[in-house]
């Protein structure tokens, strides 16, 4: 039962940095911050720094939390 709580509250825990990343920009201003036109200027660098975050650091940190990585099942060299 622990188990599939804590797999339920990942599931929900992991596209909050994305939400919260989109919802910044999304929300109605007057005049653009500094991050959001920066964003404008660089959004390949944009995308690859929120892939970097989103999928290889939270799920780097979230096989932590489990103690279960897919590289721990190649033997070692």
């Amino acid at each position: 039962m622990a188990a599939g709580v804590k797999n339920m509250v990942i599931a929900i825990l992991v596209p909050l940095p994305s939400l919260l990343f989109f919802f910044s920009f999304v929300r109605p201003t007057t005049t653009p911050s500094p991050v959001s036109s920066w964003c404008a200027a660089h959004p390949l660098l944009v995308a690859n720094l929120l892939f970097l975050f989103n999928v290889d650091l939270l799920f780097w940190l979230i096989g932590n939390l489990l103690s279960n990585h897919w590289v721990s099942s190649f033997p070692p060299l």
